[in-house]
């Protein structure tokens, strides 16, 4: 009794000491070189404080994941040597009463990895506001809002060289954002297309819509939540969750959707088109049981689906949304023949 006792002590001990051992590892750090491009000058805007209002360490750009000890997966944060707010630009201390001085404040900074149905991308998020010193004051310009995606090379590069090379090309293009900036805060036509100076664009746009479908011996509803960064390229990427009710000729589904992909296109301020492609998971109500005899597995039906719309969608700004298309569905159930239906979409909701 007394040898169980013992082993019985020793493995817990030892099983409390990996434990204790194992929450050391569930972060760690890692910092790397970031030296902005100091070829491009900003000319005469001068920059005369940088604040970095981030929840952050001030040096930090992203996290990260890695195992250690071939096993235990562990948490990374990624830091660089000196505060962001010490590095992004060179802070001017010339008297030239002919140039400008700005003030910024970062209130986003963030490099992040996006996962997509088939890819994935490593984009850098900032949302960085821009102020001019007039008569001792600070007077609101605009915001820069990136969503500064990494190109990839054709070699095989790692984590950190991925991190560094973005972080550096992002700079450059800052730099030549800033010199599009002229006296008045609006932006020439060499400008920034990154730069916004309306205040009341939000940097996260919360997007719900309802949309109704209708085909040959067949019709729907759908619910649909997504959020959308302030747009600045005419073509974007969103994801979303949907859920969807569906009345077929055999049966009554509810199916739920996960990272639902838009792909949008701009054409005017007001409108722009939408391509989502949807893979839906369903259950299954048969309204004729013992006709069509359903077995346990038939209780679910898998949907691919996609919907190409026009939107009443106003850029940048909280809004009505409509949305009027097509629908496309693929529908099987287990044992059943597949189903393609087409029809006519029809639906509205709000950008908060």
């Amino acid at each position: 009794m007394s040898y169980r006792c013992i082993l019985i002590t020793v493995f817990t001990s030892c099983l409390l000491s990996l434990t204790a051992s194992g929450q050391k590892f569930l972060a760690d750090t890692i910092f790397m070189d970031f030296h902005p491009d100091s070829l491009i000058s900003i000319g005469n805007l001068h920059i005369s404080a940088v604040n970095d209002l981030r929840h952050e360490d001030p040096r930090f750009i992203r996290y990260s994941t890695r195992n250690k000890y071939l096993l235990f997966p562990v948490d990374v944060e990624v830091l660089i040597h000196r505060p962001l707010a010490d590095v992004l630009v060179k802070k001017s201390t010339v008297a030239d009463k002919d140039g400008m001085y700005y003030k910024l404040d970062i209130k986003k900074f963030s490099i992040e990895k996006q996962s997509y149905r088939f890819s994935t991308s490593t984009v850098l998020t900032a949302d960085i506001v821009l102020f001019s010193e007039k008569n001792d004051s600070d007077h609101y310009v605009g915001t820069f809002f990136y969503d500064y995606p990494y190109e990839r090379k054709k070699r095989k590069e790692t984590e950190n060289e991925i991190t560094e090379d973005l972080l550096n090309k992002w700079n450059t293009q800052f730099k030549l954002d800033l010199l599009g900036i002229n006296a008045t805060g609006y932006v020439p036509e060499a400008g920034s297309v990154n730069f916004i100076p309306d205040p009341d664009v939000k940097s996260l746009y919360l997007n719900t819509v309802v949309t109704s479908m209708v085909g040959l011996n067949w019709w729907g509803l759908q619910g649909e939540m997504y959020f959308t960064r302030p747009e600045t390229t005419p073509r974007n990427r969103v994801q979303s969750t949907l859920v969807r009710y569906q009345n077929n000729k055999l049966y009554q589904s509810i199916a739920f959707g996960k990272k639902a992909e838009h792909l949008t296109s701009r054409i005017a301020e007001n409108i722009s088109t939408d391509i989502d492609l949807n893979i839906l998971l369903g259950l299954c109500k048969w309204k004729n049981v013992e006709i069509n005899k359903p077995t346990l597995y038939q209780v679910f039906d898998l949907s691919l689906s996609s919907i190409q719309s026009i939107l009443y969608n106003p850029v940048n700004s909280r809004s009505i949304i409509f949305r009027l298309g097509l629908i496309e569905n693929f529908q099987y159930v287990i044992d059943r023949s597949p189903r393609f239906q087409i029809g006519l979409t029809a639906g509205a909701g709000y950008k908060f």
